[in-house]
């Protein structure tokens, strides 16, 4: 957008919008609809907010935004087998972009509801666009999927059959960038030779000092419980892990399940 002074948004924090409060019910409708005949969860923000060079780049009256929403494998599967031109010249797959725009920008609207007549540019993407740049196979760009199976599956650990290979990155804890940071310190505490809950106890005062810190900064309780079960070689019962009071958190209990 080329916002003027005078209806300037610098707003930074992110939005998360939800159609209604049961996410489940919410998923199911999605999956076994048309494209958009039910609200979808859309993710509002601004990139250019967030940099602190931005205005002296760029000015003050530039904003980019940034509106995600779901949009399931099989709204766009029928187009799979045509490439990016293909796509392009085919008046279906146009018209279905079209569509997802005007879905799109009613999130848009209602977080920055005076900008709209200002913006210059707007560029759509897909699932098939997804693969188009990262190679996946069904759209997907996220990592894996946040099913229970997922957070429960033991091959997602540290720990590798190969001797002296270890696995990081943001699939053996959970989702986004807190989890890539989380599952390098959590490899890293592998290879340190502190694996398993029992060693952590015995953790020399800095060393303890410097996991508090970092446990605080990095983890939830979720990730924090996945520490616990990833990171233990001896595989500990998943009974013991039912109720968990986390030592850095110490007036929230919750339940695991």
């Amino acid at each position: 957008t080329n916002q003027p002074a005078g209806e300037r948004d610098s707003r930074s924090h992110n939005t998360w919008i939800y159609p209604c409060t049961n996410y489940s019910k919410l998923e199911n409708e999605i999956e076994n609809s048309g494209p958009f005949e039910v609200s979808v969860p859309m993710f509002v923000a601004s990139g250019s907010s967030k940099d602190s060079s931005w205005n002296k780049r760029h000015g003050e009256n530039k904003k980019t935004a940034v509106v995600i929403g779901q949009c399931p494998w099989h709204w766009v599967s029928e187009w799979s087998h045509l490439d990016k031109k293909q796509r392009k010249e085919n008046i279906r797959y146009q018209a279905f972009k079209e569509r997802a725009k005007a879905e799109l920008m009613t999130g848009f609207r209602k977080v920055f509801p005076k900008l709209e007549k200002y913006i210059d540019y707007v560029s759509l993407g897909t699932p098939l666009s997804t693969n188009d740049y990262l190679s996946s196979r069904f759209g997907e760009c996220y990592g894996l999927a946040a099913t229970p199976g997922r957070f429960t599956c033991d091959e997602l650990s540290p720990h590798l059959q190969v001797r002296n290979l270890y696995l990081t990155g943001q699939d053996i804890v959970a989702l986004g960038l807190p989890s890539a940071l989380s599952a390098g310190f959590l490899t890293a505490n592998v290879l340190m030779g502190y694996d398993n809950w029992e060693n952590g106890q015995y953790m020399s005062s800095t060393k303890e000092k410097m996991t508090e810190y970092c446990l605080q900064r990095f983890y939830s309780e979720t990730l924090w419980t996945i520490w616990v079960r990833k990171c233990s070689c001896s595989n500990p019962n998943p009974s013991s892990l039912t109720t968990y009071r986390n030592p850095f958190y110490h007036n929230v209990e919750w339940h695991y399940k």
